[in-house]
């Protein structure tokens, strides 16, 4: 998964790259995993992930851009209220993990204003 988080004017706050290796924060029953050539934080199963954003600037805009391994769209949540997501799927699926299920890498934006000085994203992974 990568994740990236902006404020207001494109200015960005947060970056997460399962490369890394690294929780960062990250709450929930995930693991880092290596599928194929990639490289992912999630779960093999049914799971929620969430992680709080403080001291943000309040009356702001933001924009959250990830990049899902998945075969199902995984909901997010902004403040614990379901978000709009603009989804972008490839033209086509593939066998990455190698398992029996195609999977792709689906490409997941989302948009909205922001009144207060925290933010906490939470990501519903189903299976």
């Amino acid at each position: 998964m990568k994740l990236i988080i902006y404020i207001t004017a494109q200015t960005v706050i947060y970056q997460f790259d399962a490369n890394s290796n690294l929780l960062d924060d990250w709450q929930g029953k995930s693991n880092f995993f290596t599928c194929g050539m990639f490289k992912y934080f999630g779960s093999n199963g049914s799971n929620n992930i969430s992680r709080i954003f403080l001291d943000i600037d309040p009356h702001s805009h933001y924009r959250v851009d990830v990049e899902v391994l998945s075969y199902k769209v995984p909901k997010f949540y902004i403040d614990n209220a379901l978000a709009h997501q603009e989804i972008q799927m490839p033209p086509y699926e593939d066998q990455i993990c190698g398992k029996s299920l195609f999977d792709s890498i689906i490409i997941i934006s989302i948009f909205g204003q922001h009144n207060r000085r925290t933010l906490w994203v939470s990501i519903c992974l189903v299976y």
